[in-house]
Parts: C-alpha cells; structure tokens; sequence
C-alpha cells in the first residue's frame, strides 16, 4: 500500500505583503509612500509632480487609521503622496505617471529612450525573433549592429 501525501499547513511567508490598505482611492491616481527622511527623497517625489496626500472627510484613508483632517496621511513614519494616472489631453506636459514611464521625471530618461537605444542596436533588416524583449522577427533571435570600428594591430 502507498503512503498518503502529508502536507505541512500552509502559512503566510512574508508578512509584510499587503499589509497597507487604502481605502477610498481614487482609480485615476498612482499612490506611493514616501519616507520623509531623508528630505531629498521627498522632495524629488515633489519635482516630479506628486503632491501629499491629506486626510479630508470621507477621502482616501491607510488601513483605517483616522488622520485628523488636513493633515498628511501617514503609515509606518511614511507620507502618502499620489499622482494623476493618464496624461491630461489638454496639458500633455502636466505632470502623470504615463508620461513619467514614458520620458521620465526629467523628459531624457523613460521608454521612449529605450524605444529609441533599441531601434539604433536592432539590425531591421535581419532581424529574428528575440524571445526576452518579444521582438518577432524571421528566424530566430535578433542581430544587433555595432557602429564602433574594430581593433587594428599597431
């Protein structure tokens, strides 16, 4: 006779996943929480374009934790600070996480430069099949161009 498969209990192996509830969130924002030491840190969430997060009556709350009103929302020595989601159709510079993702915070980094390293390395014209980047191309994997010159013997 085989003997049964005995299991160990299922338990939780990170504690800390999901533990940070937000209730009363607004679909069309991107929320993160920021340490406010050191200051530098905020404040670069602040030129980016997020703004703090304040407690009013009936708004966005942490896991329950009433805040008095006006002031910031708090978690774990964190400030909550969100940002639009989509760009503005009648502002496209206004500040968004689409256009963070796209041209980064400062409009030089983000996807679009990506896009625009990848279209200079990726040869077109054989291109093949690069399964991690899911290029299709005709057989295979993609060639990449090297622009810079090969070593000569002095």
């Amino acid at each position: 006779m085989a003997a049964k498969r005995r299991d160990p209990a299922e338990r939780p192996v990170e504690f800390g996943r999901g533990r940070t509830k937000l209730l009363n969130r607004d679909p069309d924002k991107h929320y993160v929480l920021v340490p406010p030491t050191p200051r530098y840190v905020m404040s670069e969430y602040i030129a980016q374009g997020y703004e703090v997060e304040t407690a009013e009556n009936g708004g966005v709350r942490i896991n329950g934790i009433r805040t008095p009103e006006g002031q910031p929302l708090e978690y774990e020595d964190c400030v909550l600070m969100s940002i639009p989601l989509k760009a503005n159709p009648m502002d496209p510079e206004a500040p968004s996480k689409e256009r963070i993702d796209q041209v980064g915070p400062y409009g030089d980094t983000g996807w679009a430069l990506t896009q625009k390293i990848e279209e200079r390395i990726i040869n077109k014209k054989t291109s093949r099949e690069d399964l991690m980047r899911g290029i299709k191309g005709n057989n295979g994997y993609v060639d990449f161009e090297n622009d810079t010159k090969p070593l000569t013997s002095l």
